[in-house]
C-alpha cells in the first residue's frame, strides 16, 4: 500500500512536470518508481503513464505539429529503442539504479544552474529543413537509447529542441514524439518477456490513473503562466534530488 501511494504521488508531480513542458515526467517518475517495483516494471509504469497522460494532452498540441520533424525523430528513435531495451533486462538493479542517478543528476543540476542557456526561438522548421532533420535524426536515435535503458527520451530530445525552438513549438512536438515511444516501450518490454507479471503492472498502472489525468491537466493549465527560467529551474532541483536519492540507495 504504501509503494501505491508513493506511486501516485510522485506520477501526479510527474505529470504536472509534462503538462508545463510536454517532457520531463520519465525523469521524474521512473527514479522512485525504479526503487518501488524494479527497473523493469518501474521503466513500464512510467512508460504506460507516458502513454495516458500523453493521450491527454496531445489533442491540444495537434494544430503546432510538424510531420517531417516527428518522422525524422521517431524511426530512429524505435530502432535504437529496441536495441536498449534488450540490455535493461540483462543489467543488475545496482548498476541501473547508479546509471540512471548519474544521468538524472547531471540534466537536474544542468537545468537548476542553467536554466536559459542553449535556448533557441524558432518557431517552425526553418527551410529548407534537411540540415535540422539530419541533426533531429541524430537526437531521435539517442533518445532511444534513453528511452530503452532508462525510460527517459528527454535529455537528448530536450537538448536538441531547447537549443533551436521556442518553448511552445518544442512542448507540441516532444508531446507528439514521446507518445508512441512510450507505447513502443511498453510493448517492447511485454513481448520480451521482461515483465514477469504482466496483470500485476497493468493492476499498478489502473491505479495511477487519475493522478495522471489530474497532473496533466493542472500542468497544461500552468503551462502559459510559468517562464521557462523559472520552470527549468524548479525542475532542475527536482531532478537534482532524484538523482542523489538513486545513487544514494
Amino acid at each position: 500500500m504504501i509503494a501505491i501511494v508513493l506511486s501516485i504521488a510522485i506520477v501526479a508531480i510527474a505529470q504536472i512536470v509534462k503538462g508545463i513542458t510536454g517532457f520531463g515526467s520519465a525523469l521524474v517518475s521512473v527514479p522512485v518508481l525504479t526503487l518501488l517495483w524494479g527497473p523493469v516494471e518501474g521503466i513500464f509504469l512510467a512508460g504506460f503513464c507516458d502513454v495516458v497522460g500523453g493521450a491527454v494532452l496531445l489533442p491540444g498540441a495537434w494544430k503546432q505539429l510538424d510531420f517531417r520533424l516527428i518522422a525524422a525523430m521517431y524511426l530512429p528513435l524505435v530502432v535504437v529503442q529496441n536495441f536498449a531495451t534488450d540490455l535493461l533486462t540483462t543489467i543488475p538493479a545496482e548498476s541501473f539504479h547508479i546509471a540512471m542517478g548519474v544521468v538524472v543528476l547531471v540534466m537536474g543540476l544542468d537545468m537548476a544552474l542553467r536554466p536559459e542557456v542553449g535556448c533557441g526561438d524558432l518557431t517552425a522548421l526553418p527551410e529548407p529543413p534537411y540540415k535540422f532533420l539530419g541533426i533531429a535524426a541524430v537526437a531521435g536515435a539517442a533518445a532511444g537509447g534513453f528511452s530503452g535503458l532508462f525510460g527517459t527520451p528527454g535529455p537528448p530530445s530536450a537538448l536538441f529542441f531547447r537549443r533551436f525552438f521556442e518553448k511552445t513549438f518544442m512542448r507540441a512536438h516532444i508531446l507528439a514524439l514521446f507518445w508512441p515511444a512510450a507505447l513502443g516501450l511498453m510493448l517492447m518490454l511485454t513481448f520480451k518477456g521482461g515483465i514477469t507479471d504482466l496483470g500485476h503492472a497493468y493492476t499498478n498502472g489502473a491505479m495511477l490513473v487519475p493522478s495522471i489525468f489530474v497532473g496533466a491537466v493542472f500542468g497544461a493549465r500552468l503551462a502559459p503562466k510559468l517562464s521557462r527560467a523559472a520552470f527549468s529551474r524548479m525542475v532542475g532541483l527536482v531532478l537534482t534530488g532524484a538523482g542523489l536519492a538513486l545513487l544514494l540507495s
